[in-house]
């Protein structure tokens, strides 16, 4: 099962330098308005086939995000049916992180 991060906790793990993927899942008309900085850009309807290629150890900590959380939730259950270990979804999405 996936987790939820809070905005604090992501901001957080930031901070504190250690490694993780932040994967931004929403289109690319979103991407180009803004995203977080050291965000790998993969429509959520792409995961599934290209997380391997950015992201062949399945013990690597992921962060999936979107606007609200809605599709970052699906790439999450996603990347955890692939076997994935360690996958949160961002609680309220970008909106809330540039908040």
């Amino acid at each position: 099962m996936y987790k939820l991060m809070t905005v604090e906790a992501l901001k957080d793990l930031i901070a504190s330098k250690e490694p993780f993927v932040l994967l931004d899942v929403r289109g690319e008309d979103e991407w180009k308005a803004g995203h977080i900085g050291g965000a790998v850009f993969m429509p959520h309807w792409f995961v599934s086939l290209k997380i391997g290629d950015v992201v062949p150890d399945k013990n690597t900590k992921i962060v999936t995000y979107c606007l609200s959380g809605g599709r970052s939730s699906v790439a999450a259950k996603t990347l955890v049916d692939m076997g994935y270990a360690d996958v949160s979804s961002l609680e309220g999405g970008y909106a809330t992180f540039m908040d």
